[in-house]
């Protein structure tokens, strides 16, 4: 009998090993490691039982969460002030589009199809509403040779998409669990306001911490101090109710373009090198955690026979629908512009995650009575819209799916 101790770090280590190859094999091939690592967790989850699914549940919103915060805060170093603001007009009607019509028509289809009430259809169709993970899509953004302006695009949709999701998820469960009726104002001053304090809060933190780095640049455990910054921040925002992600999002976005915002304050700050430390040290960390995710992903893959048409049937509804709503998004959301050039890509970079899995296990805890008959849907989507966007990186990599031409004849 194999110590449990011993298995576990065998596995963690087997799946660090494919994680490296995987990332290897993308740069010689344009297939992405999400694949290897997706069948991975299903090989030692559902097939053979090495890990059971209800050990990793309960710790997969905090380590998905986790996750997330390290992705978009090494992402946002990545990205350039200019190409972000250029976009940020174009980006929020990405995602108004998207989010607002797939939740709308997934619930009342779903509620006209399975009898369920709106509110919880409504409750449904706001977890899986226009979500893309950061997770998923910031890495691979970032390795796929797209220019800074989709890049920026792409990574900031998955910032506020999550947002737009998690506002109108809390808004139909307090409808839900008080009865009234759906107060459209209520829900707009609380997306405005979880914007704000998020921008807020991410810019307050980071400004002065680029001040502190100047004074701190030769310490040897800079970055352990900066990572736990980075998760006060998160907490600060969440706490005055903002958005955690966002913060953490516009935190790495002021220390990439430090030399700006020292112009701006004109005080010549020296942080070039502890910037470079901080950018390697974070890439690192994040390969990790990501690697380890897409395994926890693969361990969800629990459909059961009993429930196989369901799933298939409604839960192929459901994609559907995430995919005609995305496709409009897009073309409107890159309509005369550079980003046009790109749009086959971006339609392309739907994997959701995250947000999801969180939502649908506070949906649990929240008492919404229909939230087991979410599960294998959340699942089908989760894993479909991955497949999806490992079938668009390939395809990009491998130059079929690059410039309007392309894009015009799969739209």
């Amino acid at each position: 009998m194999v110590d449990p101790v011993t298995l576990g770090f065998s596995i963690a280590a087997i799946i660090i090993f494919i994680g490296f190859a995987g990332d290897v094999i993308f740069r010689k091939t344009g297939i992405p490691p999400i694949l290897f690592l997706l069948l991975v967790g299903v090989i030692i989850g559902p097939v053979f039982g090495f890990v059971p699914t209800s050990l990793i549940t309960p710790l997969l919103p905090l380590f998905a969460t986790l996750t997330l915060i390290m992705v978009l805060f090494y992402g946002g170093m990545t990205m350039r002030i200019r190409a972000l603001l250029s976009n940020s007009g174009r980006t929020a009607a990405q995602v108004s589009i998207y989010v607002i019509s797939s939740t709308v028509i997934i619930a009342y289809l779903l509620s006209y199809f399975l009898g369920w009430p709106l509110i919880e259809a409504l409750i449904f169709g706001s977890i899986v509403g226009g979500e893309t993970s950061g997770a998923v899509v910031v890495p691979l953004a970032m390795s796929m040779g797209f220019k800074e302006s989709p890049k920026s695009f792409i990574m900031l949709e998955s910032a506020l998409n999550s947002v737009l999701t998690a506002v109108l998820f809390i808004s139909f469960v307090t409808i839900y669990q008080i009865g009234t009726g759906i107060n459209i104002n209520n829900a707009v001053n609380s997306l405005v306001s979880t914007f704000s304090t998020g921008i807020v809060v991410g810019l307050v933190v980071s400004l002065f911490w680029i001040f502190i780095l100047h004074n701190l640049n030769r310490h040897r455990h800079i970055y352990v101090l900066t990572l736990g910054l980075l998760l006060i921040t998160y907490s600060i925002s969440e706490a005055l109710g903002g958005s955690g992600i966002f913060s953490v999002l516009i935190f790495g976005v002021v220390l990439g373009n430090f030399k700006l915002f020292t112009i701006i304050f004109k005080k010549k700050v020296r942080i070039l090198g502890v910037k470079e430390r901080l950018f390697e040290f974070q890439g690192e960390m994040t390969f990790l955690l990501t690697t380890f995710f897409f395994v926890f992903l693969g361990l969800l893959f629990n459909i059961s026979y009993s429930n196989l048409m369901y799933t298939l049937i409604f839960g192929g509804l459901t994609l559907l629908i995430l995919l005609g709503a995305r496709a409009l998004a897009v073309n409107v959301s890159t309509y005369k512009s550079q980003l046009s050039k790109d749009k086959t890509s971006i339609f392309l970079m739907c994997a959701q995650g995250v947000t999801p899995l969180v939502l649908m296990s506070l949906a649990i805890v929240d008492g919404v009575q229909l939230a087991s008959q979410f599960i294998p849907l959340v699942t089908f989507v989760i894993i479909s819209t991955n497949l999806i966007t490992i079938v668009g990186a390939v395809l990009r990599k491998r130059g079929i799916v690059r410039g309007s031409g392309v894009s015009s004849r799969l739209f």
